[in-house]
């Protein structure tokens, strides 16, 4: 029996739900959380999907190994795990793997890909991640990107974005995230719209504070020289290995600007 709290998105329904994914020998488990946790689960789960393993016939892991789409045959079911930890992400699909090469003999398994989402030019993002590529060049060479599955937070609430940088530029986006197989293999797809929340450039953030109490935390603060405006994202992620990669990725570039090190300040409790 494997268990792990997910995000889920039911394809046909892009609002994402918190969740309790369980695998045992014959089904998959998708469990709604619909309260805070307690000592009785009957009190905050409730069934919401259940396939037999064997039925299972596409994975799909996400960019940057953050997410996990899953296609059921029969029903045709798809779901889009999101996972929001690389770490976790890696874990769950070795189990995953091993479970179904022990437990299911290949002459029944429905199982036909487990696919690797790249970034490449069918990739709704890749307009944003090569900003700076040449429209007409023929050359495809994907540049250095970071990409981010996180929380914004803003008033109290908790909503979830998409953090993206290139060299220059850090991006919040609102994606939608419903997936399903025959999506990635249509011969001439639609241009994706780029679900735009907000965008700041790199050499205007002016501080980046984390938090000893709050390691899953970090907040970006810009200065907009022009306007003298202020502006602050406060992100929370799902581990402390992403909050590293966004402090290092911003780092960088802004020291290379500027020539000296970005202010980081490490507080002992959050704000």
């Amino acid at each position: 029996m494997y268990r792990l709290a997910v995000s889920t998105v039911k394809y046909g329904n892009p609002q994402e739900y918190p969740s309790l994914l369980i695998l045992s020998n014959f089904n998959v488990y998708i469990l709604e959380i619909t309260r805070p946790l307690s000592d009785q689960p009957a009190t905050w789960l409730r069934k919401r999907e259940v396939h037999p393993i064997l039925s299972l016939v596409h994975i799909q892991v996400g960019l940057r190994t953050q997410s996990i789409g899953m296609e059921f045959d029969g029903s045709g079911a798809s779901y889009t795990l999101l996972i929001r930890n690389p770490s976790k992400c890696k874990s769950f699909m070795q189990f995953f793997t091993d479970m179904v090469r022990e437990l299911i003999p290949r002459s029944i398994s429905k199982l036909e890909s487990i696919c690797f989402t790249r970034m490449d030019p069918q990739h709704k993002l890749w307009p944003l991640v090569c900003e700076h590529l040449a429209a007409d060049s023929l050359e495809y060479q994907c540049p250095a990107y970071l990409y981010a599955l996180a929380f914004l937070l803003q008033d109290g609430d908790l909503s979830p974005v998409s953090v993206v940088a290139t060299s220059t530029t850090i991006y919040l986006l609102v994606e939608d995230h419903q997936w399903k197989k025959v999506m990635g293999e249509m011969d001439n797809p639609l241009p994706h719209e780029v679900p735009m929340k907000e965008s700041q450039a790199i050499s205007d953030i002016s501080s980046v504070s984390l938090y000893q109490s709050a390691p899953h935390d970090i907040q970006l603060r810009f200065y907009h020289e022009v306007s003298r405006t202020e502006s602050t994202w406060h992100l929370r992620s799902e581990c402390v290995e992403l909050v590293k990669a966004v402090v290092d990725w911003v780092q960088e570039p802004w020291k290379e600007m500027f020539g000296v090190p970005l202010n980081i300040t490490v507080h002992q409790t959050l704000d």
